[in-house]
């Protein structure tokens, strides 16, 4: 049911769907695809905590979804100084997990 009512939740409801997934770990990749097409789409609506979350369960899932997190990664780093220590904790932890490498987002970590 949440699949196909993914596009219809919120920014937040999206995050936290797949943190409670996650964090019972529960994989269900459908859930995961259909999201990936939505925050994909939309990732420059995201906030920081929300972006933090989404890629954390991505990671926690060990699901590399290359396109949720180069965009992730891309609005990560116009929002750099709207993070709080601990969601850029959460974000580095990720892209480690899951092993993808966003120069960018490493750079703007660096800073």
């Amino acid at each position: 049911e949440a699949v196909l009512q993914m596009s219809a939740f919120n920014n937040q409801d999206v995050a936290n769907i797949l943190n409670a997934f996650a964090k019972l770990e529960i994989l269900d990749q459908t859930l995961f695809d259909a999201a990936a097409l939505v925050i994909v789409k939309q990732a420059g609506m995201y906030q920081p905590r929300e972006l933090s979350n989404i890629a954390h369960a991505y990671a926690r899932q060990h699901m590399r979804h290359a396109a949720v997190f180069e965009n992730i990664g891309q609005v990560s780093v116009q929002l750099m100084s709207k993070f709080q220590p601990m969601q850029l904790g959460l974000l580095a932890y990720a892209y480690g997990r899951v092993q993808i490498r966003h120069e960018a987002l490493l750079s703007s970590l660096r800073d």
